[in-house]
């Protein structure tokens, strides 16, 4: 066999093999492209609100009566939409309760207490956590909130982060 067809087929299965070794016997670390855990089960947000500028949104779960934890997580929010600067024309923050039959969405950053009734719908969601909604009302996105300053701070960085690169990522497509 010819030495330059040798030392070629060797350059060719040398890399190729060492990546199959590699990724068969997890040499790599997973990247991560996202900091929020992505939501499991399929669950949709039924008559969201179709406003045509917002692409996507942040959403809380808050009780009957808001207690620290509640009002911590809408503080969140708002310091969320707050830093987004220019990109928070594009990015709805809502607070969902339950009352008796229906759920309300409350507009957390209009002046006026804008709020929209959900009728005859359940969600399965976690109320300690903050949730990145599309402009369909698909949750995508959990982003779990610990109380912990540092923690919450971490938690917020990942989530403008996600939001930076998802507002960029839908502009690019538009």
């Amino acid at each position: 066999m010819n030495k330059t067809l040798g030392l070629f087929i060797i350059c060719f299965l040398a890399p190729a093999l060492t990546a199959f070794l590699a990724l068969k016997f997890d040499w790599l670390e997973p990247a991560q492209t996202n900091f929020g855990h992505f939501v499991e089960n399929e669950q949709k947000i039924e008559k969201w609100p179709a406003e045509s500028q917002l692409k996507w949104s942040l959403v809380t779960l808050s009780e009957e009566v808001c207690t620290q934890h509640c009002e911590t997580r809408k503080q969140l929010i708002k310091n969320v939409f707050d830093v987004l600067g220019k990109h928070n024309l594009y990015v709805g923050a809502f607070s969902l309760s339950s009352s008796q039959q229906a759920l309300q969405l409350t507009n957390l950053t209009a002046h006026e207490n804008a709020v929209t009734q959900l009728e005859n719908q359940t969600l399965a969601i976690e109320s300690d956590a903050i949730y990145l909604v599309d402009h369909h009302g698909l949750i995508v996105l959990e982003y779990p909130v610990n109380y912990q300053l540092q923690s919450d701070n971490n938690m917020k960085r990942g989530l403008i982060k996600d939001l930076k690169k998802l507002l960029n990522y839908s502009r690019s497509r538009a």
